[in-house]
């Protein structure tokens, strides 16, 4: 694992740099600027292609969250207003700069792990990598009295350009093919047995990188399934009860409400089984699309369910009414006393059962008690009762 971060490390210290620069554009596309220079020397996108892609996204998505952010303060903007800008920007220009990132951050793995795979050993990646700083020691040079003489004139964009250079030089380079040790030279021969007899005395063990991943993804997992699992299930309780609760007392006969509550179900579908199934799965690229879908849909998302909200209060208020009449709900309770006995009993019921509950049975147990919120407090109007006797005859 240590020598695969080797090739994201230059990546890494040139964001860190990005992210130390104070938020005026200028300064900011300056930072970008060198970043991108560096790449350019360092021949990013032939190893990551999508990071010049990412570069250019970041830089813009960095301006779209200054200018989503200037109407803070406005006295013409509601809380409302401000969420929803919000959401915009997360599934726009965020969402774009998350999957061009994400996805290159997936591509650097799989190059150095392609690139580690050649090597048979830790022996071989060494002996490589000596060769290799031996074979470009005037390369080396050249880049140094380029990057001396670009501090002299202070053109930084030449120091980031050859110093991606120098990374692409030190970091960019296969095995020893063993064709060239087999030629009748004993200087050769000499070097690679004294450097075998080195750096084997401090490896005890050749690689075997996929089942070091796949152990640590297992261990990892064990630590986190029991305590995960019973707070999802916690979790997916109070979802479904309260799905079902909703959907007794106000329904979601809505097109907004509907919408809300099947996207907080994909949401949960997706945080408590697809992500992690993927993660674990090793499947990053798969996670990478998925989880930008999660991210495009934030904005139509929050606007359903903020409608849905509203709705909601707006139905509540009906139930105040008789909340503030005691008469009106004992006069419920009577009228309905036979469906809400009919729904304690199921409820009853589905406490008493001997098998696990499911999530249908969550909403079906939400529903019965929303049922019963339903009938003794919602502001029923009850007929006036007649009572018609019959005519006497005799008059």
């Amino acid at each position: 694992m240590k020598y695969q971060r080797i090739f994201l490390l230059p990546f890494i210290i040139l964001i860190c740099r990005i992210s130390q620069v104070q938020a005026t554009k200028e300064e900011v596309a300056k930072g970008f600027d060198y970043f991108n220079q560096f790449l350019l020397g360092f021949r990013g996108t032939q190893f990551v292609p999508n990071i010049q892609d990412c570069s250019n996204y970041l830089e813009q998505t960095l301006y779209n969250f200054n200018t989503s952010m200037n109407f803070i303060g406005d006295p013409n903007y509601l809380w409302f207003d401000y969420t929803l800008n919000i959401t915009r920007y997360i599934s726009g220009s965020l969402a774009d700069t998350y999957y061009l990132c994400a996805i290159s951050l997936v591509q650097a793995g799989e190059t150095s792990n392609a690139r580690i795979k050649e090597f048979g050993s830790a022996t071989d990646w060494t002996t490589a990598f000596i060769q290799n700083m031996l074979g470009n020691v005037i390369g080396f040079q050249k880049i140094y009295d380029k990057i001396n003489l670009a501090i002299k004139d202070n053109n930084n964009r030449e120091v980031y350009y050859q110093f991606g250079r120098i990374m692409n030089l030190l970091l960019d380079f296969h095995p020893i093919p063993d064709a060239s040790f087999n030629q009748n030279d004993d200087k050769n021969n000499f070097m690679q047995d004294q450097l075998s007899k080195i750096f084997k005395s401090q490896t005890s063990q050749d690689w075997n990188f996929d089942e070091d991943v796949t152990d640590y993804k297992r261990e990892d997992f064990k630590k986190l399934k029991i305590p995960m699992v019973q707070a999802l299930n916690s979790f997916e309780m109070i979802y479904y009860s309260i799905y079902g609760f909703i959907n007794s007392t106000i329904g979601f006969n809505d097109l907004n409400s509907t919408k809300c509550m099947d996207q907080l179900g994909i949401y949960y579908t997706n945080m408590t089984q697809t992500f992690i199934r993927e993660l674990f799965g090793g499947k990053y690229a798969l996670y990478v699309q998925d989880s930008t879908g999660f991210f495009r849909s934030v904005n139509p998302t929050v606007e359903s369910c903020l409608w849905t909200t509203d709705i909601m209060i707006d139905s509540f208020e009906d139930y105040a009414l008789t909340f503030l009449n005691p008469i009106r709900v004992l006069e419920n309770i009577g009228y309905h006393l036979g469906l809400i006995y009919d729904r304690y009993f199921e409820i009853y019921t589905i406490f008493n059962d001997d098998y696990e509950p499911q999530a249908f049975q969550f909403v079906y147990l939400g529903n019965q008690m929303g049922k019963i919120f339903f009938n003794a407090f919602y502001p029923f109007i009850y007929p006036d009762v007649q009572i018609v006797y019959p005519e006497d005859p005799e008059n």
